[in-house]
């Protein structure tokens, strides 16, 4: 049983949602997220992955809870294919596309041009844990804004967060091995936007270009290669 009650009484917009929430506990240094795995989840992993222990696995989270945040399926598609063209580390890389129920429509379109050989589909009624076990085991995860790039961050895959109409200053995947790139919009510049409400017509993400994306993942890929 806990001995202490500590209530959280505001949220400060400028500083990163994790740094806020610690500030309750009056620590000047925020602990990174972590994740658990348990020996079933770890045997998930295993047994998705099978005997391809030398082979890379790149994870891609297509999907967002808001549709604004959603960077287009091609572009993912694009990226996967350039990643495993141009990094010599990444050649004939297993390729998992995560996502929750009802997320399928979504993942759909990327997953098809996977080759079979190579994908694994990771979208629907799977739990979190099993998913953040095989996510442990990427050399790269790229994806949107969403709980899915946290659960990444915090089992310590390197992990490239995509952002458009969020704000990255205080949402960004928190963690030495993360990092993130946005649109040639600011969030200021996107929050005025008309398709900025709930039920947006468009993605709000199309100022973000593959090519931007591809050379912030070499960035990564060489960052954590030398650690």
């Amino acid at each position: 049983p806990t001995k202490k009650r500590l209530i959280y009484k505001k949220k400060n917009k400028k500083i990163h949602r994790i740094e806020d929430m610690q500030s309750i506990f009056k620590s000047n240094t925020p602990y990174p997220p972590h994740i658990w795995l348990g020996k079933g989840n770890k045997k998930f992993a295993q047994n998705i992955l099978g005997d391809r222990k030398g082979q890379p696995l790149i994870v891609i989270g297509p999907t967002a809870n808001w549709s604004a945040k959603i960077w287009e399926a091609k572009n993912f598609s694009k990226l996967v294919q350039l990643l495993t063209k141009k990094f010599t580390s990444l050649e004939s890389a297993m390729v998992a596309v995560v996502g929750g129920p009802g997320e399928e429509s979504i993942a759909k379109p990327i997953l098809d041009e996977i080759p079979p050989a190579q994908k694994i589909d990771l979208v629907g009624a799977i739990p979190f844990l099993d998913v953040a076990a095989v996510m442990e085991k990427a050399a790269l995860y790229v994806g949107n804004d969403s709980g899915l790039m946290h659960l990444s961050a915090a089992v310590g895959a390197p992990t490239l967060g995509l952002f458009g109409p969020t704000c990255e200053e205080n949402y960004r995947p928190w963690g030495p091995r993360c990092r993130y790139v946005r649109t040639i919009e600011s969030y200021e510049q996107l929050s005025r936007h008309p398709d900025f409400r709930p039920d947006p017509t468009n993605s709000l993400m199309s100022g973000l270009s593959v090519e931007t994306v591809l050379k912030a993942c070499g960035n990564l890929l060489d960052e954590t290669r030398s650690r």
